[in-house]
């Protein structure tokens, strides 16, 4: 489920995520520069068949590959995908 998803947030929040990007919306726009049209429409996607679920997994960055945690940026991770979906779309 959520291939690309899988793919964003193993591959853009590995361990050292934050000496390349200052912020997890900086990961964003390093994601939309450096991959296809066709991979950022599958992330959005991805996130949309994720927020449509009734309860969105507070670990969910974490068991799905990622060293991010948005409570560190105050929010719940559906508030997070939530931003990153508008992210995408800048």
């Amino acid at each position: 489920m959520c291939p690309i998803l899988h793919y964003f947030l193993r591959n853009y929040f590995h361990q050292d995520w934050m000496i390349d990007s200052s912020s997890s919306e900086m990961v964003v726009k390093t994601f939309v520069s450096s991959e296809s049209a066709e991979m950022i429409k599958g992330l959005r996607n991805d996130i949309e068949v994720v927020l449509a679920l009734e309860s969105v997994s507070e670990s969910l960055v974490y068991d799905w590959g990622g060293n991010y945690s948005p409570k560190v940026d105050g929010l719940s991770t559906r508030a997070w995908l939530e931003n990153v979906r508008v992210w995408l779309e800048r």
